[in-house]
């Protein structure tokens, strides 16, 4: 199989294209098979969770459009007020990576005063949380 005739975007992950997409003995690029069909199952599993794929019966997996209101559409500005979002994607979106810039930035500050963090600069472990003591255990 040629890489022209399947499709890899959105199905191979970039780091693993070097295991699907071989070289064969005349140097043409080739499609390794087994490898392709784990990444349409990977691809697969991760559309069935966040329901862009949905299965048909299976209640867990159902049709995202069903968790939506009936009257969605006509009540659209009642139930983003009701959930204190705006109506503008953009404007969700533009806030979420605020409140994202925010939390990360607090963290890089507080992350190498922490006492129970040690960052190292190299080898396998680089970032050893000290372990937190046990929880007493519960009265019930």
């Amino acid at each position: 199989m040629s890489p022209d005739e399947v499709p890899l975007t959105g199905i191979v992950r970039p780091g693993l294209w070097e295991l699907v997409v071989e070289q064969d003995r005349a140097g043409r690029p080739r499609i390794n098979r087994i490898n392709y069909e784990i990444c349409v199952l990977q691809a697969l599993r991760e559309g069935v969770r966040c329901k862009e794929i949905w299965v048909e019966g299976a209640d867990r997996y159902r049709n995202p459009d069903d968790d939506v209101p009936q009257d969605f559409a006509v009540h659209r500005v009642r139930y983003y007020q009701a959930l204190n979002q705006p109506l503008d994607g953009q404007t969700f979106v533009t806030g979420v990576q605020q409140t994202m810039a925010h939390w990360l930035a607090r963290l890089h500050a507080a992350l190498p005063t922490n006492p129970s963090v040690t960052l190292r600069p190299q080898g396998k472990n680089r970032i050893r949380l000290t372990p937190l003591a046990p929880l007493p255990a519960p009265q019930h």
